[in-house]
């Protein structure tokens, strides 16, 4: 089981909230930004090999860590960062 990633305001007055919660609200009701509650680690082996990657690629193993199975399920996270870079004509 992981751990849904939850958010807070910068000015402390809001926490725990989700990552819907803070993508459709944009600031934080006391005037404060977004900020994850906590910062997930990235091992040096997870780094070397994500040295290699695209930036699609690297997305969708980043992404992840900050937005629950819950919320957007792995697949379908996937396929936003696919649909997202479609576009770009230069493959890094």
């Amino acid at each position: 089981m992981t751990i849904a990633m939850k958010y807070l305001s910068t000015h402390g007055k809001e926490s725990g909230l989700s990552f819907e919660r803070v993508l459709l609200s944009g600031y934080a009701e006391d005037g404060g930004i977004y900020f994850p509650e906590s910062i997930p680690k990235v091992s040096i082996d997870e780094l070397r090999q994500w040295s290699g990657l695209s930036y699609p690629e690297l997305m969708k193993n980043i992404l992840p860590a900050f937005i629950s199975e819950d919320e957007i399920p792995r697949a379908d996270l996937d396929g936003i960062v696919d649909r997202a870079f479609r576009r770009f004509s230069d493959p890094k």
